[in-house]
């Protein structure tokens, strides 16, 4: 049985908790004009480059922006140790709402060598008691693959919803309503409370609100004119939507969709095409639900669908 400790991440870990991620990336490519290029190493790739395999988990000075992205949400980064070794990583935020406080899990990881030998079944073990310490009424997690999505069902974790992502392919003509009342506010004039419609449940409003914030930081990182970040609150007829693009895409949130409010997906689309989003990126709809993807394809849309997920909640 292998005897590791756990306890909460210090900065100090930095390196290690990157050299973990490290780990489980399997080959490194160059990145540029959005495409990987030619094989190469870790050492020899940019923040910028080593950011697009996966994330701020991959680079110190990204991972640092990450880990007071989490501790200013109400969250943390709880770490596996074994002989002083950093074999495993949990992190998560904790929000609430008018009914109750949850927790979100953003990211788990074991080492490659040490899989299969308890390490994320106690990470996880170790949070769902943190969640209720905490007062938690709820978890949410969406699995990484297979393997997670049956330690998940072991801990009591059931499935909400499938979340699917679509490439939006052609786009019909909607026509917004007469009298349909529009006000565009930056991400940074909007209250993290507004996010909860935008957002929605796995990534807390907190969460995306500071993070946001932060990607001021990792332009000055990356030194990419491609990092352009751009972020709006839509707020059409009282209804918080919202865009947010980055270098690789568009996102596009609306809280639901249906008949009746077609014209702010329409709006929303507007807005990006006015400020010239869609000429350097991909217009991707993030975490769409089935009634949603079918609704769009009702009216109009042509999807394609990239890849799919499911939302799971643990209720406390």
């Amino acid at each position: 049985m292998l005897e590791f400790k756990l306890r909460e991440a210090k900065l100090d870990d930095t390196f290690e908790i990157v050299s973990c991620n490290i780990d489980d990336v399997e080959k490194w490519r160059h990145f540029d004009q959005m495409k990987f290029l030619d094989e190469t190493s870790w050492d020899e790739l940019t923040p910028f480059e080593r950011y697009m395999h996966g994330g701020p988990w991959l680079d110190p000075q990204t991972f640092r922006i990450h880990f007071e992205t989490v501790k200013e949400a109400n969250g943390d980064i709880i770490i596996a140790e074994y002989n002083d070794k950093v074999i495993g990583e949990l992190d998560y935020v904790v929000d609430s709402d008018d009914e109750s406080t949850y927790m979100s899990i953003l990211w788990l990881l074991t080492r490659p060598k040490y899989r299969r030998k308890g390490v994320a079944t106690a990470l996880m073990k170790h949070v769902i008691s943190k969640a209720k310490e905490l007062g938690c009424e709820k978890i949410f997690i969406e699995p990484e693959d297979v393997r997670s999505l049956n330690l998940y069902c072991k801990l009591g974790f059931r499935r909400l919803y499938d979340l699917l992502k679509v490439d939006i392919q052609s786009i019909p003509k909607l026509k917004p309503e007469v009298n349909a009342d529009v006000t565009v506010r930056n991400w940074d004039d909007t209250p993290p409370s507004d996010f909860r419609e935008v957002i929605g449940l796995y990534y807390t409003p907190k969460y995306e609100w500071i993070a946001l914030k932060r990607m001021k930081e990792l332009s000055k990182i990356f030194q990419n004119s491609l990092w352009e970040t751009y972020a709006y609150n839509v707020i059409i007829d009282d209804k918080n939507c919202g865009i947010f693009t980055d270098s690789r895409l568009i996102k596009i949130w609306v809280n639901k969709i249906n008949v009746n409010n077609t014209h702010l997906i329409s709006e929303l689309l507007k807005l990006s095409v006015l400020k010239g989003l869609e000429r350097k990126r991909k217009i991707l709809w993030t975490w769409l639900k089935e009634d949603q993807y079918n609704e769009l394809t009702r009216i109009g849309f042509g999807l394609k669908l990239t890849s799919k997920s499911q939302l799971m909640c643990l209720a406390l």
